[in-house]
């Protein structure tokens, strides 16, 4: 699915292709550029979304994500993938979904 990607020490986002291989051992996306980056999604430790998620902090950031012509409210299209070799060292992976109905998907998925 398209996602728009952001990371909280940064005021740019990214579209990115986001998709788990066919054998479900990886969650990669790539950019417009066919940049590709993976996770194994055994570091996964938590997927989540709506009210649970990280909301970008920096207002032009917020602004380029909140696009009142997609579809729902902005916190219930957010995905947040929480992974880290251990629950010490975690990073967080921002996504923002097109539509409510795909990022809701999306965490119940790879929190399974």
């Amino acid at each position: 699915n398209k996602f728009m990607k952001w990371d909280d020490d940064s005021t740019t986002v990214t579209p990115v292709n986001l998709t788990v291989d066919p054998k479900g051992y990886f969650l990669y996306w790539s950019d417009q550029n066919k940049e590709t980056e993976l996770l194994d999604i055994a570091h996964i430790k938590d997927a989540r979304n709506g009210k649970c998620t990280k909301t970008p902090k920096d207002a032009k950031l917020r602004e380029l994500l909140d696009v009142n012509t997609l579809a729902g409210k902005m916190e219930n299209r957010m995905l947040t993938v929480v992974s880290g070799m251990d629950m010490v060292n975690i990073t967080y992976l921002n996504f923002m979904a097109f539509q409510e109905e795909i990022a809701k998907e999306w965490a119940e998925e790879l929190f399974k």
